[in-house]
């Protein structure tokens, strides 16, 4: 059963559900969240999953010099219905890596994934340091 926050009513997602949702949401788009100069800056992506990775293709550029670096990032996908107040989000948060391994990239390349936009070539991996999600329930109590 999943932990219901007291105050706002929220519900902890466990790890074997977040996963879940990731893989029934896998070849569409999530958020990737990294620091460029300093600064956050938040992109998306669309992804698929390998066991409790994230992968997906990129070109040269921020996405892939953060993976060259093996930098911390998150990775988040979410749903939400504004007309019932109800929704779920999943934060991945891990390392990202550029995979260079033949053996990997065949593997990969069984994903079927497709990049919205031509000329990304680049895999990278988000190894997981934590997975955890939060909805709201259709009962939940706002308060502001």
């Amino acid at each position: 059963m999943d932990l219901i926050e007291p105050r706002t009513g929220m519900q902890h997602i466990d790890r074997d559900d977040c996963l879940a949702l990731l893989a029934q949401h896998q070849q569409g788009v999530g958020r990737l969240a990294l620091v460029e100069g300093g600064k956050p800056v938040i992109m998306p992506v669309n992804y698929a999953m390998v066991e409790d990775r994230i992968v997906f293709l990129t070109a040269p550029g921020v996405k892939l010099d953060a993976a060259w670096r093996a930098s911390s990032v998150a990775f988040e996908i979410d749903e939400i219905d504004r007309q019932n107040r109800i929704g779920w989000s999943v934060v991945v948060r891990g390392r990202a890596e550029v995979v260079t391994s033949k053996s990997q990239l065949f593997m990969l390349g069984a994903t079927s994934l497709q990049p919205f936009v031509a000329g990304k070539e680049h895999w990278v991996m988000i190894h997981p340091d934590t997975i955890t999600g939060r909805r709201v329930p259709f009962y939940a109590e706002f308060t502001l």
